[in-house]
């Protein structure tokens, strides 16, 4: 997890709750355990007064969505400048999924409580999409596990792999 993660991981969880995490079935905010960090940087948390396990994430716009912590502290961050496909693309977003996040958000007072947070925290929109544009560019970049083995021995590749403008082999050239 990268220092820009964490960062938007620690003002979002500032956002969205001042007086620490509080269950969202039974409302009680003194028995609530961390239980793991998730991959995104936030915690599951547990209630020991109800018995429910849920993330930072419950009952926020970002509930039940794919995209990254990123891409929505981008779309906060940017308001309406954020609409439009260039904006989509540059999130790697289709432009009716950006839609639909600036929607959620407009409507929402947790999104202005985590622009002011993020703003204090030095976070920009610049910075994000350099972030993202540089995650996306390491994803292409990786290859599946078996073309990695072929570029060690490229020996050990089978036969059909072989490109069609390599020369066959004769039956008297065959071991």
């Amino acid at each position: 997890m990268t220092r820009l993660e964490r960062t938007l991981a620690a003002t979002f969880q500032a956002a969205r709750w001042t007086d620490g995490p509080a269950c969202p079935r039974c409302f009680d905010g003194a028995d609530v355990l961390r239980v793991k960090r998730l991959p995104n940087g936030l915690w599951q948390l547990h209630c020991r007064c109800c018995r429910y396990a849920f993330s930072e994430l419950v009952g926020t716009p970002l509930e039940g969505s794919g995209a990254a912590l990123a891409q929505w502290a981008l779309v906060v961050l940017a308001g309406e400048r954020a609409l439009g496909q260039t904006a989509a693309r540059a999130l790697g977003l289709n432009r009716h999924t950006l839609a639909a996040m600036h929607a959620k958000l407009t409507d929402s007072r947790l999104a202005a409580r985590w622009a002011a947070s993020l703003r204090a925290a030095g976070v920009t929109p610049a910075r994000l999409a350099r972030w993202l544009a540089d995650r996306a560019t390491r994803r292409r970049a990786a290859l599946p596990p078996w073309r990695r083995a072929l570029r060690r021995a490229p020996a050990l590749a089978p036969a059909r792999w072989e490109s069609a403008t390599a020369p066959s082999r004769t039956a008297a050239e065959a071991p």
